[in-house]
């Protein structure tokens, strides 16, 4: 006997998001992997290479501290928030700001440590995937602050985006350390 889910429409549009960047990711992180291209990659040593895109790793901090200034601000210009959610309510704002910055560390949280990873116990001829890992992040936590607001389904794409990214490089990690 077959069970048929039957979606709502957010979880739809939640679904539609997370295909969209699974294919977003696959096909970015694959090629990216796949080809190897030299201007990724230039005619270089291992510790230069390691230096080189190790500096990708700014853009995975930038989302995190632009959501932190942009909580810090609002506290500081709304007198109902300057206090903290720990010693207040909150306001809507407030809430969706502290929202969006959680979601945000966690996710830098775990982009960062699998990138590092990357970076470190990957060949060199794999680190031509970390630029285009570190552009995947910025842009899915800009779509992700952007589309909060709105709910899941607009949200989906941004988080997808860089939850799978993480989840990409983790799966190369894992198959690498099992065959070598």
């Amino acid at each position: 006997m077959t069970t048929r889910v039957m979606l709502s429409g957010k979880q739809q549009g939640v679904l539609q998001g997370m295909v969209i960047a699974a294919l977003m990711v696959v096909t970015a992180e694959g090629a990216a992997l796949w080809f190897s291209p030299s201007f990724l990659l230039p005619d270089i040593d291992v510790a230069t290479g390691v230096v080189n895109h190790a500096r990708w790793l700014v853009l995975l901090v930038l989302p995190l501290l632009i959501n932190i200034a942009l909580l810090a601000k609002h506290r500081f210009f709304h007198a109902e928030d300057i206090d903290g959610s720990a010693l207040s309510e909150g306001s809507q704002r407030a809430r969706l700001l502290q929202a969006t910055l959680q979601n945000t560390l966690e996710q830098t949280v775990l982009a960062f440590a699998v990138q590092l990873i990357w970076l470190i116990a990957m060949p060199i001829k794999a680190l031509t995937v970390l630029p285009v890992a570190a552009l995947l992040f910025l842009v899915g936590r800009t779509l992700f602050m952007l589309g909060y607001a709105r709910g899941a389904a607009a949200r989906s794409l941004g988080f997808a985006l860089t939850f799978y990214s993480s989840v990409f490089l983790c799966i190369g990690e894992l198959i690498w350390f099992v065959q070598h």
